[in-house]
C-alpha cells in the first residue's frame, strides 16, 4: 500500500481517473472565455483582424497560443485584395477632393478657407500613401501598434508539459523553471492577476494549496498536487469562435465600403450632408483606425468605438430611411416633366434612376450580411476573455482555457491527503479480510478479488459526485494484496492439512472420497470419531495355510494380491478400508469418511460383488464405532460391531457358509436369511446371507 501511494497519490492520473472523470457532470463555465480556433500558426493578417475586432467589441483581453506567420505584414491578401487596398486609398483621396469642391460649389467653404481645406487635403493625401507604404513594408509595427491600442495582449510563445501519456490533465499558473518571479506567471496569470486582491500559495500539512481572494470579496482556495499543479477536471464546452468570422467581418467591412463607394458614384448621397453621409462617416472611421493603430494611441480607441458604431447608426439610418425614395423620385419628377429631351436622353434618366435603386438593393444586401456578423460577434467577444489557438487534442488553447476557467472558478480536482489515503485504504482492506477470512482458500481470493472491485468502484463513483480523488486502484490494490496475503496463508496451511489428510486416509478411502475430505477438511487426522456403521469382515481361507505351507515371498505376494483386488472392490463400491488384522480387512459403510446412507443395503451388494472369489468369507454386523487415525495404527474402527464381524467371518468355515450376518445387519437389508441356531450372543441372532 506504501508503494501504491507512493506512485499514484501523487496523483499519477491515468485510464482510470479518465474512466471515473468521464462518468462525472461537466462543470459549468465561466461565458467570459472564448477561444478563438486556427489552424497550427496564424497569419498576422488574421491576428491585425482579431485584435481590430476585440477592440471594436471591447474585449477584455486576448491570450494568443499560436504562433504567426507572415510576420513582415499585418495584410497578407491576394492581387485581387492588393487592387483593392489601392482602389480604395485613391477612391478616399478623389472623395476627399469631391468633397472639397462640392463645398466650394455650394459656399459652404469660402475662398479664404479654400488653402486651409487644401492643406488638410494634402495632409489626407500623404497619410493614404503611408498607409500603402506602411501596410506592405512596416507591418510589424503597425501590428505592434494595433496591440498597443487594444492593451490586454499576452503572447505565449511555449509548449506547456503534459502527463507522461501525452494526455493534458493538470494544469500550472506558474512556470516551474523560471528563475524570477516575474517571468513565472503564465500569461493567462498574468492577464487575471489585476482581478486579484492578494493571491499566494500556502503550504499546509496536507500539501500546497493557491489562495486567491478576489476583488469582489470571493475567497478561492485551489489545492495542489505534490508538483504544484492544478489537476483541471472536467468543464463543460468552452465558447468558441472560429478565426473565419473575423476574416468575414474584415471583408464584410469592406465589401460594404465598395457598395457605398459605388453607389456614391450614382450620386446616391448627393442630398445627404457631408456630417449624416455613410460614405464619409466611413472613410473618417477608416482614417481615425489607421492612425491610431499607427501610432499606437489607446487613448483615442473609446472615441474610435464611438465614431464606428456613429458609422453604423448612420448607415442604417440612410438605408431605410426616405433617401431612396427622395431620390427616385426626383428622377422620376425630372423623367417626367422633361420635354426638350430625346428617348435616348429619357432612357438614359431612367437607366441612371434604376441604377440607383439597384445601389441601394446592393448595400441593403451587403448592411444585412454585415449586420449579421457584426451582432454575432459582438455578442460573443464583448468582455470576453479571449484565448487565440488551434483546438486540437492537448492544445496550448485548451491549456490556457483550463486554466482560466480554474482560476476565476475555483473548478478543480481536489486530491485526497496522504493521510486520508492511508486511512480509507487500511479500513477497506481490514473490513474486507474480516470478511474472507474463514472462508476456504479459492473463495477468500474469488470473494476478495470481487469485494476489492466493489470497493474501488464505490470509491470511484464518489469521485463521480464529488471533486475528492481517491485512486480506486490504491483501495484495489490495498484490499488485493491483503486478499493474496490471506490466501497465501490459507494455501500453506491447507497444503499442510492437505498432506496430512492424504497421509492418514488416502490407504483407507478412494481418491474421489479423498478428495471430498480434503476440500471438506473433515474429519480432522486428530479426532476420534463416534458413527453407526456397517462393518463387514473379509477373510481369504486359504491365505493362512499359504503362509504355512509355501516360501514366505510367496506367502507375501498371496497377501498383497488379496489386499489389492479387495480395495479395488471396496474403493468402488465407496466403502473405507478401516484396518487389516492377518487374513481379514476390515471395510465400513456409514464411517464420518464416506457418510454412506443405506449403508446395510450396501454392504449386501458389495459382498455379492466379491461372491465370485470361493475363497472369500464375510462376517457382517452393525452399530454404534469409533473411528481414528495414528501413525501406529493407521485409520482403524472399534468396537462391538468390528469385533463380532471379525468374529463371524472366522465362524464361516467351520459352519460352512459364505456370509455371516448378525441381526442388526439384516434388518435393513430385507432378505430372507438362515438362521444360525447354534449361534447366538444373549438376545442378537446370526443368519447366514444368502448370495
Amino acid at each position: 500500500m506504501f508503494l501504491l501511494n507512493y506512485y499514484l497519490a501523487g496523483p499519477k492520473l491515468g485510464r482510470v481517473y479518465d474512466f471515473f472523470l468521464d462518468l462525472r457532470a461537466p462543470q459549468p463555465v465561466p461565458r467570459e472565455i472564448l477561444i478563438i480556433k486556427t489552424s497550427e500558426s496564424a497569419e498576422s493578417g488574421d491576428v491585425f483582424c482579431v485584435l481590430t475586432a476585440l477592440t471594436e467589441f471591447d474585449a477584455s483581453c486576448l491570450i494568443l497560443e499560436t504562433g504567426v506567420s507572415g510576420f513582415s505584414s499585418s495584410f497578407t491578401g491576394s492581387k485581387a485584395e492588393i487592387r483593392e487596398k489601392f482602389h480604395d486609398e485613391y477612391y478616399l483621396l478623389g472623395s476627399n477632393i469631391r468633397t472639397l469642391f462640392d463645398g466650394i460649389r455650394r459656399g459652404s467653404v469660402t475662398p479664404v478657407q479654400a488653402p486651409q481645406y487644401i492643406e488638410r487635403l494634402i495632409e489626407l493625401t500623404e497619410q493614404g500613401r503611408d498607409r500603402l507604404v506602411s501596410v506592405f513594408t512596416d507591418g510589424d509595427e503597425y501590428l505592434f501598434r494595433s496591440a498597443e491600442v487594444f492593451g490586454n495582449l499576452f503572447v505565449s510563445g511555449e509548449r506547456y508539459s503534459l502527463d507522461r501519456d501525452g494526455k493534458l490533465r493538470r494544469v500550472n499558473p506558474f512556470h516551474p523553471e523560471a528563475r524570477l518571479p516575474e517571468e513565472a506567471k503564465l500569461p493567462v496569470y498574468q492577464s487575471l492577476e489585476s482581478r486579484f486582491a492578494s493571491s499566494q500559495i500556502e503550504s499546509l500539512e496536507h500539501g500546497q494549496v493557491l489562495y486567491l481572494l478576489m476583488s469582489s470579496g470571493k475567497e478561492i482556495d485551489i489545492p495542489l498536487d505534490r508538483d504544484g499543479n492544478i489537476i483541471a477536471g472536467k468543464p463543460g464546452a468552452f465558447r468558441s469562435v472560429d478565426i473565419a468570422m473575423f476574416r468575414e467581418y474584415e471583408e464584410k467591412d469592406r465589401a460594404m465600403r465598395r457598395a457605398l463607394i459605388e453607389a456614391d458614384e450614382l450620386g446616391a448621397f448627393s442630398q445627404t450632408s457631408p456630417d449624416d453621409s455613410p460614405v464619409i462617416l466611413g472613410n473618417y472611421v477608416f482614417d481615425f483606425r489607421e492612425e491610431m493603430f499607427r501610432k499606437g494611441n489607446a487613448q483615442k480607441r473609446g472615441d474610435w468605438i464611438a465614431s464606428r458604431n456613429d458609422y453604423l447608426k448612420s448607415l442604417d439610418e440612410f438605408l431605410y430611411g426616405p433617401a431612396e425614395m427622395n431620390l427616385v423620385k426626383g428622377y422620376e419628377e425630372v423623367i417626367a416633366g422633361e420635354k426638350s429631351l430625346s428617348k435616348e436622353g429619357i432612357a438614359k434618366l431612367t437607366n441612371m434612376r434604376d441604377q440607383l435603386i439597384g445601389s441601394f438593393s446592393v448595400m441593403r444586401e451587403k448592411h444585412s450580411e454585415l449586420t449579421e456578423i457584426h451582432v454575432f460577434l459582438r455578442d460573443e467577444v464583448f468582455n470576453s476573455f479571449c484565448i487565440m489557438g488551434t483546438v486540437s487534442g492537448n492544445s496550448n488553447a485548451e491549456y490556457s482555457a483550463l486554466l482560466a476557467n480554474a482560476l476565476l472558478t475555483g473548478n478543480c480536482i481536489k486530491p485526497v491527503i496522504t493521510r486520508y489515503v492511508f486511512f480509507f485504504s487500511i479500513v477497506t482492506a481490514l473490513i474486507i479480510l474480516l470478511i474472507i477470512h474463514r472462508l476456504r482458500p479459492l473463495l477468500v481470493f474469488s470473494c476478495g478479488l470481487v469485494l476489492s472491485l466493489l470497493a474501488a468502484a464505490v470509491f470511484g463513483l464518489s469521485f463521480t459526485f464529488s471533486a475528492y480523488w481517491l485512486d480506486p486502484s490504491i483501495i484495489f490494490g490495498t484490499s488485493l494484496s491483503g486478499t493474496l496475503v490471506i490466501f497465501g496463508c490459507k494455501k500453506i496451511i491447507s497444503g499442510a492439512e492437505a498432506r496430512r489428510l492424504h497421509i492418514a486416509y488416502g490407504e483407507a478411502v478412494s481418491p474421489v472420497i479423498l478428495r471430498r475430505i480434503i476440500r471438506s477438511g473433515k474429519p480432522l487426522v486428530t479426532e476420534t470419531s463416534v458413527a453407526s456403521a456397517v462393518v463387514i469382515a473379509i477373510k481369504d481361507c486359504e491365505l493362512l495355510r499359504k503362509e504355512a505351507l509355501e516360501k514366505p515371498t510367496t506367502a507375501a505376494k498371496h497377501k498383497k494380491t488379496f489386499y489389492i483386488e479387495a480395495r479395488k472392490i471396496i474403493f468402488n463400491a465407496g466403502a473405507v478400508i478401516a484396518g487389516c488384522e492377518g487374513d481379514i480387512i476390515l471395510c465400513c459403510f456409514g464411517s464420518p469418511l464416506d457418510l454412506a446412507k443405506d449403508a446395510s443395503v450396501k454392504a449386501y451388494e458389495l459382498i455379492k460383488k466379491m461372491s465370485d472369489k470361493n475363497q472369500w468369507r464375510f462376517g457382517v454386523d452393525a452399530g454404534a464405532c469409533s473411528f481414528s487415525w495414528s501413525k501406529e495404527t493407521g485409520f482403524c474402527v472399534s468396537g462391538r460391531a468390528a469385533v463380532r464381524a471379525k468374529v463371524l467371518a472366522s465362524k464361516t468355515v467351520r459352519l460352512k457358509a459364505r456370509a455371516l450376518v448378525t441381526s442388526a445387519a439384516l434388518t435393513d437389508i430385507k432378505k430372507s436369511a438362515k438362521r444360525i441356531g447354534a449361534l447366538h450372543d444373549e438376545n442378537d441372532f446370526f443368519y447366514e446371507l444368502p448370495l
